[in-house]
């Protein structure tokens, strides 16, 4: 019980430092990058977009499951 709930943890600050680093580096591609193609792929202000909603999903997410372990797991 006890590693299951420190592996949960740790899976829900993975998932909340991702997104964090998901929504600055597409803020980041939008602003700095505006109007730029990355050859066939496409203009890299779009792929901020992609990275800013999955980033902000990820950081969501993480911070749900995070709410939920707390008032699941026994306490001390």
């Amino acid at each position: 019980q006890k590693k299951t709930g420190y592996a949960l943890i740790y899976a829900s600050l993975v998932l909340y430092i991702l997104g964090g680093i998901g929504i600055f580096s597409g803020v980041a591609l939008m602003v700095l990058m505006k109007g730029k193609s990355y050859g066939e792929w496409g203009r890299m202000d779009s792929f901020g977009y992609v990275l800013l909603f999955v980033g902000l999903s990820f950081t969501i997410l993480g911070v749900l499951f995070m709410r939920i372990i707390r008032n699941r797991l026994p306490g001390k």
